[in-house]
Protein backbone atom coordinates (compact mmCIF):
# COMPACT_ATOMS: atom_id res chain seq x y z
CA UNK A 1 0.00 0.00 0.00
CA UNK A 2 0.97 3.80 -0.60
CA UNK A 3 -0.35 7.28 0.55
CA UNK A 4 -1.93 8.87 -3.20
CA UNK A 5 -1.91 12.43 -3.79
CA UNK A 6 -5.48 12.12 -3.28
CA UNK A 7 -5.60 10.35 -0.02
CA UNK A 8 -2.53 12.91 1.24
CA UNK A 9 -5.18 15.53 0.18
CA UNK A 10 -7.93 14.09 2.59
CA UNK A 11 -5.43 13.44 5.50
CA UNK A 12 -4.62 17.26 4.96
CA UNK A 13 -8.07 18.55 4.48
CA UNK A 14 -9.35 16.41 7.90
CA UNK A 15 -6.18 17.90 9.96
CA UNK A 16 -6.71 21.35 8.40
CA UNK A 17 -10.15 22.39 7.54
CA UNK A 18 -10.05 25.13 5.07
CA UNK A 19 -13.91 26.72 4.92
CA UNK A 20 -14.38 29.48 7.58
CA UNK A 21 -17.57 27.55 8.83
CA UNK A 22 -15.49 23.89 8.80
CA UNK A 23 -12.76 25.92 11.06
CA UNK A 24 -15.20 26.17 13.89
CA UNK A 25 -15.50 22.30 14.13
CA UNK A 26 -11.29 21.90 13.52
CA UNK A 27 -11.00 20.25 16.74
CA UNK A 28 -13.88 17.83 16.37
CA UNK A 29 -11.94 16.82 12.88
CA UNK A 30 -8.56 16.51 14.87
CA UNK A 31 -10.01 14.18 17.19
CA UNK A 32 -12.18 11.80 14.57
CA UNK A 33 -8.56 12.09 12.53
CA UNK A 34 -6.61 10.70 15.65
CA UNK A 35 -9.33 8.26 16.06
CA UNK A 36 -8.91 7.15 12.64
CA UNK A 37 -5.55 6.54 13.10
CA UNK A 38 -5.83 4.73 15.95
CA UNK A 39 -7.55 1.99 13.95
CA UNK A 40 -4.83 1.80 11.36
CA UNK A 41 -2.05 -0.69 11.24
CA UNK A 42 1.73 0.89 12.18
CA UNK A 43 3.26 0.54 8.64
CA UNK A 44 0.10 2.53 7.40
CA UNK A 45 0.19 5.25 10.31
CA UNK A 46 4.05 5.66 8.89
CA UNK A 47 2.79 6.16 5.75
CA UNK A 48 0.00 8.55 6.71
CA UNK A 49 2.40 10.72 9.15
CA UNK A 50 0.19 9.82 11.62
CA UNK A 51 2.02 8.39 14.46
CA UNK A 52 0.77 8.20 17.84
CA UNK A 53 1.66 6.84 21.22
CA UNK A 54 -0.74 3.79 22.09
CA UNK A 55 -1.17 5.79 25.40
CA UNK A 56 -2.78 8.76 22.89
CA UNK A 57 -4.93 6.00 20.99
CA UNK A 58 -6.16 4.55 24.47
CA UNK A 59 -7.35 8.06 25.71
CA UNK A 60 -9.12 9.16 22.17
CA UNK A 61 -11.54 6.25 22.00
CA UNK A 62 -13.55 7.14 25.23
CA UNK A 63 -13.51 10.69 23.80
CA UNK A 64 -14.61 9.81 20.39
CA UNK A 65 -17.68 7.79 21.64
CA UNK A 66 -18.96 10.69 23.47
CA UNK A 67 -18.34 12.82 20.45
CA UNK A 68 -19.77 11.18 17.78
CA UNK A 69 -23.34 10.70 20.16
CA UNK A 70 -23.41 14.38 20.23
CA UNK A 71 -22.60 14.90 16.66
CA UNK A 72 -25.16 12.43 15.77
CA UNK A 73 -27.33 15.29 17.34
CA UNK A 74 -30.23 16.90 15.36
CA UNK A 75 -28.90 20.85 15.50
CA UNK A 76 -25.39 19.04 14.48
CA UNK A 77 -26.37 17.74 11.96
CA UNK A 78 -27.98 20.72 10.21
CA UNK A 79 -24.68 22.54 11.30
CA UNK A 80 -23.01 20.14 9.21
CA UNK A 81 -25.47 20.05 6.06
CA UNK A 82 -25.28 23.75 6.02
CA UNK A 83 -21.62 23.57 6.26
CA UNK A 84 -21.11 20.86 3.42
CA UNK A 85 -23.72 20.58 1.10
CA UNK A 86 -22.20 18.02 -1.09
CA UNK A 87 -20.94 15.63 1.76
CA UNK A 88 -24.30 15.98 3.24
CA UNK A 89 -25.89 15.38 -0.26
CA UNK A 90 -23.50 12.43 -0.26
CA UNK A 91 -23.98 11.04 2.82
CA UNK A 92 -27.58 10.86 2.48
CA UNK A 93 -27.18 9.18 -0.76
CA UNK A 94 -25.11 6.84 0.44
CA UNK A 95 -27.09 5.82 3.02
CA UNK A 96 -30.64 6.18 2.08
CA UNK A 97 -30.42 5.84 -2.33
CA UNK A 98 -30.52 3.25 -4.72
CA UNK A 99 -27.96 0.37 -5.14
CA UNK A 100 -25.09 1.03 -7.27
CA UNK A 101 -25.24 -0.03 -10.61
CA UNK A 102 -21.95 -2.08 -10.16
CA UNK A 103 -19.73 -3.59 -7.33
CA UNK A 104 -16.71 -2.09 -8.45
CA UNK A 105 -14.58 1.53 -7.78
CA UNK A 106 -12.52 3.49 -9.92
CA UNK A 107 -9.68 5.72 -8.77
CA UNK A 108 -10.15 9.26 -9.60
CA UNK A 109 -7.83 9.10 -12.63
CA UNK A 110 -9.18 6.11 -14.29
CA UNK A 111 -12.83 8.00 -13.73
CA UNK A 112 -11.46 11.02 -15.79
CA UNK A 113 -10.10 8.78 -18.73
CA UNK A 114 -13.25 6.91 -18.58
CA UNK A 115 -14.67 10.37 -18.96
CA UNK A 116 -12.33 11.19 -21.50
CA UNK A 117 -13.49 8.59 -23.62
CA UNK A 118 -16.71 8.80 -23.81
CA UNK A 119 -18.66 10.18 -26.86
CA UNK A 120 -19.83 13.57 -26.13
CA UNK A 121 -22.68 16.09 -27.31
CA UNK A 122 -20.13 18.19 -29.08
CA UNK A 123 -21.18 20.86 -26.44
CA UNK A 124 -18.45 22.47 -23.94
Amino acid sequence: MCVSEDAREIIDWLLKPTSSELRLLKPVFVLLARAAAATLPLYMRGLGGFNRSRVVDGAVAPVVRMASRVMTLRPLRRIGAAASPEAYALRVAAAFGPVPSRNTTVTIAEARRQLANEPGDGAT
